[in-house]
């Protein structure tokens, strides 16, 4: 990598014009060109939704990676991870899930993974809640983290009551 990474992060709203295309671009060119998603709005309308935060990784001033959190009733959803080809391998999708999860320790964390990236998001501490389902007409799965537990002080969660 020429540069070093800098995450960045900003609600819809506050992203400049050029910022705002690029990231719409590339998730695109993964979604939509990349995985054939034809069947499901990306631009869906949540990013513009109070608590919405868009994340992002430049390189040359261009985003090459980004993701999206969106405040649910329960703690926070990351979903719309997305790496450009041909930056794919250099660690900008972990650095980003890493920068969000560590802005929002102590939430739970919601992530409607595509299935075969299961054991990928287990390594941030997420474990898998239910059955495989379809969503775009791509296998995929629900992984959670859980808030650390109020009752014991955020020593133990529900991830080591279930131990």
């Amino acid at each position: 990598m020429s540069e070093p990474m800098t995450v960045q992060r900003a609600h819809w709203y506050d992203l400049d014009a050029r910022t705002a295309y690029e990231i719409a671009r590339l998730r695109y060119r993964v979604f939509t060109m990349g995985q054939g998603v034809t069947t499901v709005e990306d631009l869906d309308g949540r990013d513009l939704e109070s608590g919405s935060e868009t994340w992002w990784i430049a390189v040359d001033g261009t985003p090459v990676a980004t993701l999206r959190v969106l405040r649910e009733a329960v703690g926070i959803s990351i979903g719309r991870v997305a790496t450009d080809g041909q930056h794919r391998g250099h660690g900008y999708a972990s650095e980003l899930i890493t920068a969000a999860m560590d802005a929002h320790r102590g939430e739970r964390v919601e992530i409607h993974a595509q299935a075969h990236l299961e054991a990928w998001y287990a390594g941030f501490g997420t474990y898998r809640v239910g059955e495989e389902y379809l969503d775009a007409e791509i296998p995929h799965v629900t992984m959670i983290k859980d808030a650390p537990s109020a009752l014991t002080g955020g020593a133990m969660g529900a991830d080591a009551e279930r131990a």
